[in-house]
C-alpha cells in the first residue's frame, strides 16, 4: 500500500507511526520541522526532537532489510526518548528493485541501552547489514529529494522547516518562532522568506551552542563556522531576511573527502544539469544576468553549497479538526495526518479503507488503478459519522468526483470515474502485457480507446461486436478526438 513516486521507482509510505502529541502540536505550534534520514543516522532523531519542542516529520530510507531495522529503531527511540514518543511522526521510503523486508513480528525485542543510543544503533544497524547487502547498498544513489518532500508533505502546520538531520535547533527555538511568526508586522510580509543560518560546531567545542552569546564565542574561538557557503535565492518579489538568534547547528566541521560514493555520482549530474541550464538560460534571453555560466564553470571544481535548505515559507494554514475515530470505525482517515500537494491548498488521504483482496490483486494484476480522499484547504474535511446511524445507500447511483489518483503496480492506465471497462479487461491486458513482444519494446504506449455510448441503448458495449453495431446505429461515437503525443 504504497505511493509510486514519479520515478516509480520508490514507494512513499506515510504515518507508519504519529507522534502521541501530534494533533495538538499541530494546532498549538505554527512551524513544523521536516527532516530526512536513512537507518544508520536516525540516532540524530532524539538530539533534533530533544531541543525541537514543535512538530518533527521525519522520512526514513528502508530498502530491503533496512524496513526491519528501521522499525526496530524507532521503538528504541520511542522507548528512550519521550521527546520522540510525543512529537515525531515517521515516514517510509522504500525502493521497488530492493523491496522491504520485515521479518520484525518473528523476532525479540532487541534491548539496546537508552544510556548510549548512539552508539547502541550504530552497531545495530552494522550487524543487521550483511556484507552481501553492502556491496550494492553503498553505491546505491539515496534519493534525498524525494526523502525531503515526503517529510515536508507530512507538515501540515502553518509554516514548514526543511533541515538535515544532523541539524541541531538552538533550545527554545520551537517557542521563540511561534511568537515571531504570530506577530502583526510579520505576518503583514506575504513574500519573506525567514532564513535559518546553520553554524558548523567543532567537537573540540565539547558542547552545541545554546544562545547567540555561545555562538560569537566560538566563532572568535574558530570552533564554529557558517555551513557551506550561503547563497541568496533569486525569487521573484520575496526579501530574505536572516532571523536574529535563531540558528541551526551541526556537529563536527564538515569534509569533502568523507562524503559516500553516491553522493560524488550526484553531484557531478547536478553540475552537468546547472551547466545545461546556463547554457538554455542564456539562449533563451540572450544574456546571463546571474552570472549563471560564470557559476557552473564554478561548481564543476567545488561542491555546489546546501541552497535554503533551513528556509522557512509561508504555507498553508490548518485549521483544528476535531476527527474523533469511532471504535468501530473502518476508516484509516485522519484530517491531521494528511500529505500537503505542491501547491500546499490540497491534503492528500491515501488508503483511507482497502479492498479486502487488495494484497493479491497487486501481486496478481500488472495493472491497478486506485483513488484516494483529497480535501481542500483552508476548508477541512467534517465529519459526523460516528453520531449517524448507517445510510442504506443505492451502489447503482454512486457517482462522485475523485481528484487525485495513485498508483503502485508496473503499469497505470488513467481514466476518468465514468468511464467504464468492458469485462473482462483486466485479464486480457494482463495476458497481452505479459508477452514477450510486448515487453520487448521499451518505448510502446499502448491506447485505450474510449467510446461515447447513447443512454438510448439500454447497456453498455460488452466486446467489440457489440460496440460496430452501436457505431453503425449511431448509438456510440468516440470519446472526443484522440491526440498521439
Amino acid at each position: 500500500r504504497g505511493l509510486a513516486d514519479v520515478t516509480r521507482k520508490y514507494a512513499t509510505h506515510p504515518f507508519v507511526l504519529s507522534g502521541d502529541s501530534w494533533d495538538k502540536l499541530i494546532h498549538d505550534y505554527p512551524v513544523c520541522m521536516a527532516t530526512q534520514t536513512s537507518v544508520d543516522r536516525m540516532y540524530w532523531v532524539a538530539n533534533v526532537s530533544e531541543s525541537w519542542h514543535g512538530p518533527l516529520s521525519v522520512s526514513i530510507f528502508v530498502p530491503d532489510v533496512e524496513l526491519h531495522l528501521a522499525k526496530t529503531v524507532i521503538k528504541f527511540l520511542r522507548r528512550c526518548s519521550p521527546a520522540v514518543a510525543d512529537r515525531v511522526s515517521f515516514h517510509f521510503v522504500s525502493d521497488v528493485a530492493h523491496p522491504p523486508v520485515d521479518f520484525s513480528a518473528e523476532a525479540d525485542d532487541v534491548d539496546l541501552d537508552c544510556n548510549s543510543i548512539h552508539e547502541s544503533i550504530t552497531k545495530f544497524v552494522d550487524a543487521g547489514r550483511s556484507e552481501e547487502m553492502m556491496k550494492w547498498r553503498d553505491s546505491m544513489i539515496y534519493p534525498q529529494q524525494l526523502l525531503r518532500n515526503v517529510a515536508r508533505q507530512g507538515c501540515l502546520a502553518e509554516y514548514v522547516t526543511l533541515v538535515d538531520v544532523d541539524m541541531i535547533p538552538r533550545p527554545g527555538l520551537a517557542e521563540d518562532l511561534r511568537s515571531f511568526l504570530r506577530k502583526k508586522e510579520t505576518q503583514s510580509c506575504e513574500k519573506c522568506a525567514y532564513v535559518l543560518p546553520v553554524y558548523e560546531i567543532a567537537e573540540t567545542a565539547g558542547k552545541l551552542p545554546e544562545n547567540k552569546a555561545d555562538l560569537v564565542k566560538m566563532i572568535t574561538a574558530k570552533r564554529a563556522r557558517p555551513f557551506h557557503q550561503a547563497y541568496e535565492m533569486l525569487v521573484l518579489g520575496f526579501q530574505f531576511k536572516v532571523l536574529d538568534n535563531a540558528f541551526l547547528s551541526h556537529w563536527g566541521f564538515q569534509v569533502l573527502k568523507t562524503r559516500p560514493k553516491w553522493r560524488a555520482k550526484q553531484q557531478e549530474a547536478n553540475n552537468r544539469r546547472l551547466d545545461q541550464y546556463s547554457q538554455e538560460f542564456v539562449a533563451k534571453y540572450h544574456r546571463d544576468p546571474l552570472n549563471l555560466q560564470g557559476y557552473s564553470k564554478k561548481a564543476a571544481k567545488f561542491v555546489i553549497a546546501y541552497v535554503a535548505d533551513s528556509v522557512i515559507a509561508s504555507d498553508l494554514g490548518a485549521e483544528d479538526i476535531d476527527d474523533d475515530d469511532g471504535a468501530d470505525d473502518i476508516f484509516l482517515f485522519d484530517a491531521k495526518r494528511g500529505l500537503a500537494d505542491v501547491t500546499r491548498k490540497y491534503a492528500t488521504h491515501p488508503f483511507v479503507l482497502s479492498g479486502d483482496s487488495w494484497d493479491k490483486l497487486i501481486h496478481d494484476y500488472p495493472i491497478v488503478l486506485a483513488f484516494i480522499l483529497c480535501r481542500m484547504l483552508p476548508h477541512p474535511p467534517v465529519d459526523f459519522s460516528a453520531e449517524e446511524d448507517d445510510v442504506d445507500l443505492d451502489c447503482n447511483s454512486v457517482h462522485e468526483s475523485i481528484t487525485k489518483f495513485v498508483d503502485a503496480g508496473k503499469y497505470v492506465t488513467l481514466v476518468d470515474v465514468v468511464m467504464i471497462p468492458i469485462p473482462g479487461l483486466a485479464e486480457d491486458l494482463r495476458s497481452f502485457l505479459r508477452k514477450k513482444e510486448t515487453q520487448s519494446c521499451e518505448k510502446c504506449a499502448y491506447v485505450l480507446p474510449v467510446y461515447e455510448i447513447a443512454e438510448t441503448t439500454g447497456k453498455l458495449p460488452e466486446n467489440e461486436a457489440d460496440l460496430v453495431k452501436m457505431i453503425a446505429a449511431k448509438s456510440g461515437r468516440p470519446f472526443h478526438e484522440v491526440i498521439i503525443r
